[in-house]
């Protein structure tokens, strides 16, 4: 284990601020040789858990709150080649949701665990005969990690929707919703679990310049008890870029986003409020620093995609977004004997972040640009992008510097009034650590961990303030 102290300066208005400093705790080395994926839980009771998938068999790797690596252990699921789903994570123990086939029938499966692997509970959720093919589920949980929703596309017809109380331990309902008019595979745009255990299914219909006059939404909601309701949004004549389902603090679902006058710019942002939708300017200020960088003159946002909309504790929202491009190209390459070759990149740009602040009436409170530049290849964008760490008073967008090995990690933290400051949090360089921001968990107020991915070696990173 190696445990890095780091002492940063802050700037700020042009001062120097007082010494602050953050514990950097790293795990010890895991070499990646025959697994599948990896899932990092977070802390469960004085544990941190990593699950690794080696696509036959899955293995436990237990550490203290240190990140000393205690003890491997294999999870003993009734067939080596489950599927898994996904987990929820509690104080003092863990569920893996999963499903597995045999004999021609397909079983979805929880399994309750503690920290140290034992079994607690195992429940069968649903038994599907005559699956001679497996099918691929989707997985939702609610913020308080009571509900899980378990859903999959049957056709495009047809959508299988299974709640379940991770609590009780019980199967609340299963259900195949259907809709006339409705494809499941292209309108589907979100799933969402409320703490009380109602499921929200949002769809997006005639979003396009041809068909803009009949654009609206769907949503189509199920209590605990499988009883459907279904309503529209109308969105006549106007077309939007990105959308969010949210679970209201008070109230059923709320729905906002951002919409513009074509799929690549973003002319403001939209929140359904009082039984219709209001649309709200981007203020002008926020677009010349937003476009500073650009060589011609852009009424709107371009190429920017909601990061995450956070509700505030008075009934607003926070809405984050971040400029987002792909780019796909052919180049010429060498292979290994030196022949010339036609090889497909992919180039991932990241670049800045833009954060509203959102009265509970829809009114702008404020608005920042946050610059950022991050530019890798044919990596997924896996070391891009940023991770929101919120504490009672401030949030923090953390972000690689550069995607490259030795780099620096840097932080923009912003206060509710809208003032930032940026600060260094640790530099990579001979650290042997690439760090997977985008994936991090918050585990308190005060600490987060992340993995470190570089040369097929994983490694668990804890951060504390």
């Amino acid at each position: 284990m190696r445990l890095l102290i780091l002492i940063v300066i802050i700037l700020f208005s042009g001062t120097i601020s007082p010494l602050m400093s953050q514990r950097v705790t790293v795990s010890p080395e895991i070499l990646l040789r025959d697994d599948y994926s990896y899932t990092l839980l977070g802390n469960v009771s004085d544990k941190i858990l990593l699950v690794r998938n080696k696509g036959v068999g899955q293995t436990l790797s237990i550490y203290n709150d240190g990140l000393g690596f205690i003890q491997e252990i294999p999870l003993n699921y009734e067939d080596r080649r489950v599927n898994l789903i996904g987990f929820v994570t509690t104080e003092n123990d863990f569920n893996s949701y999963y499903t597995f086939r045999s004999k021609g029938v397909e079983y979805i499966k929880s399994v309750k665990m503690s920290p140290m692997g034992e079994v607690f509970y195992e429940d069968t959720i649903f038994v599907r005969p005559d699956a001679y093919v497996s099918e691929f589920y989707k997985f939702a949980g609610s913020k308080n990690d009571r509900y899980v929703a378990i859903y999959n596309i049957q056709d495009d017809k047809s959508l299988r929707v299974i709640l379940y109380d991770n609590q009780e331990l019980e199967l609340l309902f299963e259900s195949i919703l259907s809709a006339e008019g409705v494809s499941m595979r292209k309108d589907l745009e979100q799933l969402t679990v409320k703490e009380d255990g109602t499921i929200g299914i949002l769809f997006e219909k005639y979003n396009s310049s041809f068909r803009k006059e009949g654009h609206h939404y769907r949503l189509m909601t199920l209590d605990k008890q499988g009883n459907l309701t279904d309503e529209i949004f109308p969105f006549y004549g106007a077309l939007t870029n990105d959308v969010g389902l949210l679970d209201a603090e008070k109230g059923n679902f709320n729905i906002a986003g951002l919409y513009g006058q074509n799929e690549d710019i973003s002319n403001g942002y939209f929140i359904f409020m009082e039984d219709s939708i209001r649309k709200f300017e981007f203020p002008e200020k926020m677009l010349e620093d937003a476009t500073v960088k650009t060589k011609r003159k852009i009424d709107g946002l371009q190429n920017y995609l909601l990061y995450d909309i956070v509700q505030r504790k008075d009934g607003g929202y926070i809405f984050i977004m971040e400029a987002n491009k792909e780019y796909y190209r052919t180049t010429d390459m060498r292979n290994i004997r030196g022949n010339a070759v036609r090889g497909n990149v992919t180039d991932y740009y990241n670049e800045d972040i833009v954060v509203l602040s959102i009265s509970p009436v829809g009114e702008l409170t404020w608005a920042t640009v946050l610059p950022k530049k991050q530019f890798s290849q044919d990596d997924d964008g896996a070391y891009s992008s940023f991770f929101t760490f919120k504490t009672p008073s401030k949030m923090h967008f953390i972000f690689n510097d550069e995607i490259k090995n030795n780099n620096t990690v840097s932080e923009y933290v912003i206060n509710p009034a809208g003032v930032f400051e940026r600060n260094s949090v640790l530099s990579t360089a001979y650290q042997k650590l690439k760090l997977r921001l985008r994936n991090a968990i918050q585990i308190s107020p005060t600490s987060y961990l992340l993995i470190s991915e570089r040369n097929n070696r994983v490694n668990i990173v804890k951060i504390e303030y």
